[in-house]
C-alpha cells in the first residue's frame, strides 16, 4: 500500500511497479481508496463486471412480466450499451 503522496511525488517509479506486477493499493488517511493495474487487466475486469450487470439484469426480467414486451431492437439496444 502506498500512500496517495507518495503515488503523486513518484508516479513513473508506481507506473514501472504495475507495469512489473506488483498490487498497488493507493490509501488516503490510512484507509485504502485506489488500485493501480494495468490497462488490459482494467479492461478485461470492466467487460466481467458489465457481463455480470446483464446477468442481474436478465434475471430480474425472468421475474418481471413487462419482459415479455421487449422487442428484438430492445434487448439489442441493451447488449451493446453495456459492450466496452
Amino acid at each position: 500500500m502506498l500512500a496517495s503522496r507518495e503515488v503523486q511525488n513518484s508516479f513513473g517509479q508506481v507506473a514501472n511497479m504495475v507495469l512489473r506486477g506488483e498490487d498497488v493499493v493507493v490509501t488516503q488517511y490510512g484507509r485504502p481508496t485506489l488500485a493501480i493495474v494495468p490497462y488490459d487487466v482494467w479492461k478485461e475486469a470492466m467487460h466481467l463486471y458489465k457481463v455480470a450487470q446483464m446477468k442481474q439484469y436478465m434475471d430480474a426480467l425472468k421475474t418481471n412480466p413487462e419482459a415479455e414486451k421487449l422487442t428484438l431492437d430492445d434487448i439489442n439496444k441493451l447488449v451493446h450499451e453495456l459492450r466496452p
